[in-house]
């Protein structure tokens, strides 16, 4: 599949999202995805300066009941993102990707949205959601299990 973004493939959003391709979004989340990829995860990877990876992009709302997501998922409409750093220690760095991202939708660098630090339960990163749903939302997670995601 083609790129969105320099740094962002239609593949990793759709990966595990319940449809195969572009032409199965619903009407106008394509459109959601394009706007979401300029102007939020580009200049979140391009201040970075290195590889992110996309662990969830675009879900269903089949897909997101069964992931026991939000009810009113900003992943179902195509504006969020949940982020970890490539690399071996990423885990270790997404508090501060998850700092960096807050710090840009604070100083308007980016849209403001959601944006929530999931925490592993020995309290390392496991990933952080980031969204642009047009206000200030934050929260934490942590599993309790010790699963890995």
């Amino acid at each position: 599949m083609a790129s969105i973004t320099p740094h962002l493939s239609w593949e990793e959003v759709l990966r595990g999202s319940g449809v195969d391709s572009i032409d199965g979004l619903p009407p106008g989340v394509e459109e959601a995805i394009r706007k979401m990829a300029e102007v939020m995860f580009e200049p979140i990877r391009n201040e970075w300066g290195a590889g992110l990876r996309v662990v969830s992009g675009y879900r269903t709302p089949d897909k997101n009941r069964r992931v026991g997501g939000a009810r009113n998922s900003m992943h179902v409409r195509g504006l969020a993102l949940d982020l970890v750093p490539v690399g071996e220690d990423g885990r270790f760095h997404v508090e501060a990707l998850h700092a960096l991202a807050d710090r840009m939708q604070r100083d308007g660098r980016i849209p403001p949205g959601g944006l929530g630090l999931y925490l592993r339960a020995d309290g390392s990163g496991r990933f952080s959601h980031v969204d642009c749903r047009g206000h200030l939302a934050r929260w934490r997670s942590q599993r309790k299990d010790g699963l890995e995601a």
